[in-house]
């Protein structure tokens, strides 16, 4: 794809987000009184915590890499390339951090990438066994997903050579990742004045973690409201409510990674 062709697909993906959060607003416009601004704060501690999880991924794989692994240094570049890949286009995040790992540290840019394979994968699978509990909410969903997680997380090792320790963990942090990112979206609801319940909430944490693997557009604008908009017809909320907690939790992310970045940036670059 050409540079003009990315800028292209990049105001589509805006103009698309933009036309379905006004009309999601617009159709269901949530009651200023009735706003909790302390769950919307939380929203955003929700999606620090998700920093937190993707620092800890870092930390194992410059473990693997045998290079210096700072848990503060790692979630300032798990946050620095979470909001330049969400403001930017042509993933500037992805690629700064990979010309930061190789001058820094010497780490080839196919190993960061292999990970990032292997990253994308422990967040398919996450989804894939939390949506087997969803769809069997008994014990036999609970062992299906225990089944998913352990078996698929293992055929993983192909992508990325890991100790099976750190390999698990990275499994374990998806799930984490995913809960948080569902709390998230449902404290976002909350703070909005929307009551919602974990069955609310679940599918479109879903949804949005599977939509995360792949951004056709910078922070996956757009994308994730269209398709988000297709699949409300098959979720227990409205289209309308769907889409203004996706919207207020995108933005609360991009908070907290913008934020955490500015901390701890002298901290990373002095080290």
């Amino acid at each position: 794809m050409t540079p003009k062709q990315r800028r292209i697909v990049h105001v589509l993906g805006l103009a698309v987000f933009a036309g379905i959060a006004v009309y999601a607003f617009y159709r269901a416009p949530p009651d200023v009184s009735r706003l909790k601004v302390q769950w919307l704060v939380f929203a955003v501690v929700l999606a620090g915590i998700a920093m937190l999880c993707q620092g800890l991924q870092n930390v194992a794989f410059l473990r693997q890499e045998n290079a210096p692994a700072k848990l503060g240094w790692a979630i300032w570049f798990a946050s620095e390339k979470a909001w330049l890949n969400s403001v930017f286009p042509a993933k500037a995040g992805t690629a700064g951090a990979i010309v930061v790992l190789h001058k820094k540290l010497g780490i080839r840019w196919d190993r960061y990438v292999r990970f990032m394979l292997l990253c994308s994968g422990t967040t398919a699978v996450a989804s894939l066994a939390a949506l087997a509990v969803m769809l069997l909410p008994t014990v036999a969903g609970i062992a299906a997903a225990i089944g998913i997680f352990v078996v698929c997380t293992a055929a993983l090792v192909f992508v990325y050579k890991m100790t099976w320790p750190r390999l698990y963990a990275l499994g374990i942090l998806s799930v984490a990742n995913l809960a948080v990112l569902s709390g998230g979206v449902g404290a976002c609801l909350i703070g909005l004045g929307y009551p919602v319940g974990i069955r609310d909430i679940a599918p479109i944490g879903v949804v949005m973690n599977l939509l995360s693997i792949v951004a056709i557009t910078p922070g996956n604008f757009g994308v994730r409201e269209a398709t988000l908009s297709l699949l409300a017809p098959v979720m227990p909320l409205g289209f309308s409510v769907i889409i203004q907690g996706s919207t207020c939790y995108v933005f609360s992310r991009l908070l907290a990674s913008l934020g955490l970045a500015t901390a701890l940036r002298g901290y990373a670059l002095a080290d």
